[in-house]
């Protein structure tokens, strides 16, 4: 149960960093060893590495490109299974998966907990991406990002989103939509009062009629 609120944490974490705004900054060519880059990147999000050491290889093909979140790191598609032994290695197994997407990717975490930031490492259509964050613990911490959500019971529905997009988050699942956030939460509390305007009428009806 405590892995279902870290995975639409994760999620969210994933559409943020799809739908953000880059900027104008493009990827650059990395140099040298990625290992290195990569621990160098973690500790200064505030990370953890277990072991720094006797490092399992990785490619040398490699690009990064920093946002105001944080720094993603892209190596060939292929590269995935050799991220994952690399990130346990480095930091021991990872808090999230890895797992098998709907859309044929795979996807994997780490939170505060495991790793001391966030790191979350993905396949996409060509690319396997390493994304390292400061640690995060809700969507307030994402630049831009506006948060609504109610808890029913023991679980949490929310919608979080910017002026790109909203996505809807239900515990384990997601459904991204591309509504402005606003719009979203104004249709939504449109149709909040229409029901309530229709409950109203129906009990004035059947109070007149009794």
């Amino acid at each position: 149960m405590r892995k279902r609120p870290a995975l639409a944490v994760s999620i969210l974490i994933l559409f943020a960093t799809g739908c953000h705004d880059h900027g104008t900054s493009r990827p650059t060519a990395g140099k040298g060893d990625v290992r290195e880059f990569i621990l160098a990147q973690s500790l200064a999000f505030g990370g953890r590495p277990a072991k720094t050491n006797d490092l399992p290889p990785l490619s040398s093909e490699w690009s990064f490109q920093r946002d105001e979140i944080g720094m993603n790191i892209s190596l060939p598609r292929e590269e995935f299974p050799a991220v994952d032994v690399f990130l346990r290695h480095v930091f021991g197994p990872p808090s999230t998966g890895p797992i098998d997407t709907r859309n044929g990717n795979k996807f994997g975490s780490y939170d505060k907990n495991s790793a001391g930031c966030g790191i979350f490492y993905s396949t996409s259509a060509t690319n396997c991406l390493i994304y390292l964050t400061r640690p995060m613990i809700t969507s307030r911490d994402l630049p831009g990002f506006h948060r609504w959500t109610v808890r029913i019971g023991d679980e949490t529905y929310g919608i979080y989103g910017d002026r790109t997009g909203s996505a809807i988050v239900i515990v384990q699942g997601s459904v991204v939509l591309p509504v402005p956030f606003w719009w979203l939460v104004t249709l939504a509390a449109l149709s909040v009062l229409v029901i309530i305007a229709v409950v109203w009428l129906i009990i004035r009806r059947y109070t007149k009629a009794g």
